[in-house]
């Protein structure tokens, strides 16, 4: 499911609380969460309804300054249900936190290293080349951290 950027700090304000979306079947579950750039959105419940019984006070929880705003970008119908979708909020992800904190032992890495290693031998060169990356990924960081603190 996604989001534009406007449509994520709206979310993350409490001004949009609902989404709307013409799918063949749901890419979310009720209490699910989407990953974003700006954060993990949190979905609430989700209900299929009819075209018509949308109104203005939908559109304007969704973001939308109309009700004909909401239904043109929902679509002609396809066939396809329209989902309502509650949206909780937006929380941070977990994962960004995370990254600031890894560090990788000695050990770490030779057991990285070799796992890679044996996966490199049902796909030649493939691994190793994530590993030079994120070797590279790293001296970049440190270096950047290392100008930040002087």
């Amino acid at each position: 499911m996604l989001f534009r950027d406007q449509t994520l700090a709206a979310i993350a304000l409490g001004e949009v609380t609902l989404a709307f979306r013409r799918w063949k079947r749901p890419t979310v579950k009720a209490g699910g969460r989407v990953r974003t750039a700006s954060g993990v959105v949190l979905i609430g419940g989700i209900a299929v309804v009819e075209m018509s019984a949308l109104s203005e006070k939908d559109s304007s929880a969704a973001g939308f300054p109309t009700l004909e705003a909401l239904r043109e970008m929902l679509g002609s119908d396809d066939g396809a249900p329209v989902y309502r979708i509650e949206l909780i909020g937006l929380e941070p992800d977990e994962r960004v936190a995370l990254r600031g904190e890894a560090s990788l032992s000695d050990a770490d890495w030779h057991a990285l290293t070799a796992r890679f290693a044996r996966w490199d031998k049902t796909a030649p060169g493939y691994f190793p080349s994530i590993l030079r990356a994120i070797r590279a990924r790293h001296a970049a960081w440190k270096a950047a951290a290392r100008g930040a603190n002087a």
